[in-house]
């Protein structure tokens, strides 16, 4: 069985912190909080992609 040597380990861990890339991936996502009747109440999701194609109204009219 072969032995463990600390300077082995020591020189990989600081090879591997060297080499390190953080990647950052931020989502911006909406949540349908309730759907019937082709009415849907969602929140969330003024930045998505999906706004673009549905033209949902962001202001109601006065109720007469």
């Amino acid at each position: 069985m072969a032995q463990i040597k600390a300077d082995e380990i020591t020189k990989l861990i600081r090879e591997q912190i060297e080499n390190y890339e953080s990647k950052i991936s931020v989502d911006e996502t909406g949540t349908v909080i309730t759907l019937g009747d082709g009415i849907a109440r969602v929140y969330g999701w003024t930045k998505s992609w999906l706004a673009n194609f549905f033209p949902f109204r962001t202001t109601w009219p006065e109720s007469p």
